[in-house]
């Protein structure tokens, strides 16, 4: 009877550790948000909610996973193929070439980046403009917060401003752009 007893749990642990092997999620760095599994998986683990009692859901990436690496914790990632910000891939981001600059700021041979947008692509979008007033090749000059940045478009300066109503984008004189605050970012 206990030789039975003792072969079931045995047999009941055996199956959670094997369980527990092919779902368990191992951080890249400890205690991070982007995750490799042993079956050869990337993950990006999203929390929702007020930490530290947030729930967490985890976004299987289209990643080769041995190629994957963390570029900045908490923001950008790459393998051989693509360049993620968080879940999102970054469109036509060169991951050889790609380059973080700040938490939320990434360069390619290209094009900037902010957060999963190319950043001339963010700032259409944000004022609603054309290719022609806003090209890709936008340069971003100084952060002053996620929404308000000092850019340069050609050889001009410009204070946008994106989550105001209304947003607005204004040129400025080159010798204002230190004087608006924020930190400066450098290519």
């Amino acid at each position: 009877m206990v030789k039975k007893r003792l072969k079931w749990i045995f047999g009941a642990l055996v199956l959670f550790l094997i369980f527990n092997y092919f779902t368990t999620k191992t951080p890249i760095l400890p205690g991070r948000i982007y995750f490799h599994d042993n079956l050869g998986q990337t993950f990006y683990r999203d929390c929702k909610g007020p930490a530290p009692i947030c729930s967490y859901k985890y976004h299987k990436l289209d990643a080769d996973w041995y190629t994957f690496h963390v570029l900045m914790e908490n923001s950008f990632a790459a393998d051989n193929k693509h360049v993620f910000w968080e879940n999102q891939i970054l469109k036509d981001a060169d991951p050889k070439t790609f380059r973080v600059l700040t938490q939320e700021f990434g360069k390619d041979y290209r094009l900037y980046y902010f957060k999963q947008f190319h950043f001339g692509e963010y700032l259409r979008k944000q004022f609603n403009y054309a290719d022609s007033i806003i090209p890709d090749t936008v340069e971003p000059i100084v952060s002053i917060t996620n929404s308000e940045f000092i850019i340069k478009i050609g050889s001009r300066y410009y204070h946008a401003k994106t989550e105001t109503s209304p947003n607005f984008m204004r040129e400025i004189p080159k010798s204002q752009i230190l004087m608006s605050g924020g930190y400066e970012i450098k290519p």
